[in-house]
């Protein structure tokens, strides 16, 4: 099994994006007051998170695979952006519709956008997969915090792109992990729980309200984070035997 090899996860990528949407957009149901209020700022400050344009990830990937025998990881990374880029503008055409005012800026996404700029690739990727597994729990509560069946739509497919990338993004730090000494791993593994960890309580205190009306409570949400981390954690601890029987049904 090749080292860092992504043309699986390229295929994957393009039959993906060749799926059609047919959302709603001409959905005559606007927004009850309550609604509007509960899921204001939440879906701002998502949308300001899918819209990062991964330059500086761009640039540690391509010093990254000069010590590969594949750069097949460069393309794969460049569809998975234009990906988050559909979920921005899935969520961007969503709040116009429903005169929703786009975020500028919040110290939130700021501080995510600084750890990713100041680490190097394993660091960003892992930053991005924890807001992934965040997204994942997120979405699902999204779905289920108004009546609006566009925005449910949107939700369930952002939710299907949110799967493929949690598996793309960890089978990127399986394969940067295959040759390290096993107490570095450990030690690399560890900053990702304690950066899953210390994220729960923070995105909880700012969307807390999209969750509570989707029913969940904070031990809920939090539960329900940790067993997507758990899948993530075990693609990356995966053997190569392991990780190719998962790639059979991915």
């Amino acid at each position: 099994m090749k080292e860092f090899y992504f043309q699986h996860w390229i295929n994957v990528f393009e039959e993906n994006a060749n799926k059609e949407d047919n959302f709603k957009w001409n959905e005559e149901y606007q927004l009850t007051p309550e609604e509007k209020e509960i899921i204001y700022d939440s879906i701002r400050q998502f949308q300001r998170g899918e819209s990062g344009e991964g330059k500086y990830i761009f640039q540690d990937a391509k010093k990254y695979v000069q010590q590969c025998e594949d750069d097949s990881y460069i393309y794969a990374l460049k569809l998975f952006i234009h990906e988050e880029h559909r979920h921005a503008q899935y969520l961007l055409k969503f709040m116009n519709k429903n005169n929703i005012a786009k975020e500028k800026e919040h110290w939130v996404d700021n501080f995510f956008r600084w750890l990713r700029h100041k680490g190097n690739l394993e660091v960003s990727i892992t930053v991005l997969l924890t807001a992934e597994i965040i997204a994942a729990v997120y979405y699902k509560a999204m779905a289920n915090a108004t009546q609006s069946k566009l925005l449910k739509q949107m939700c369930y497919r952002i939710l299907c792109d949110e799967d493929i990338h949690i598996r793309f993004q960890s089978y990127a730090l399986n394969r940067m992990q295959k040759k390290r000494s096993s107490l570095l791993n450990l030690y690399m593994r560890l900053n990702y729980v304690l950066l899953l960890a210390g994220t729960i309580p923070v995105v909880w205190f700012y969307h807390g309200k999209v969750f509570k009306k989707a029913g969940y409570n904070f031990l809920d949400y939090a539960a329900e984070t940790f067993l997507i981390f758990e899948k993530s954690r075990k693609i990356i601890k995966a053997k190569d035997k392991e990780l190719l029987q998962m790639e059979q049904v991915w």
